[in-house]
């Protein structure tokens, strides 16, 4: 992903964005949101079993063992200096979800879009205990909320 800012009326490149843990086919960047100075990157298909919301540019426990489980990327910048600050999955990651399809940043919300997750479930549930959901509706999708804490 390639950074920009603007000076006056002229625009410079500012930085390269790239994950982590980059492999091939991953889609980094095919979704992108920008809050102040706070980017929300989405690769929906990136093929890591993770579950959890790992700090940092430190992805050694990631894998590939669920092809297009997806994922999302949080990077922050202090002056003109970026750095990678969180790397997001959903609780209940799983292959084919394509999560990060579609981000979107608000201050410090992430709202990360998962169009392949198939959980039947049709209630709004708060937390990272996602163990009621099934995966019995394919493809039905769902929207998760990631709050800094």
């Amino acid at each position: 992903m390639y950074v920009f800012k603007r000076s006056g009326s002229a625009w410079a490149h500012e930085a390269y964005l790239k994950a982590p843990n980059a492999d091939a086919g991953d889609g980094f960047g095919a979704s992108v949101s920008l809050s102040g100075d706070t980017a929300l990157v989405g690769a929906y298909q990136e093929a890591s079993s993770t579950t959890a919301i790992v700090h940092g540019a430190d992805l050694s426990s990631t894998n590939n063992s669920a092809s297009t489980s997806g994922s999302a990327y949080v990077f922050r910048r202090s002056g003109s200096t970026w750095t990678h600050a969180a790397y997001l999955k959903a609780p209940n990651a799983g292959a084919g979800d394509q999560f990060g399809f579609s981000v979107s940043l608000d201050g410090d919300t992430a709202l990360v879009g998962s169009s392949g997750e198939d959980s039947s479930t049709t209630a709004i549930i708060h937390g990272a205990d996602l163990s009621s959901t099934d995966d019995t509706a394919s493809s039905s999708g769902a929207a998760y909320v990631f709050k800094l804490q």
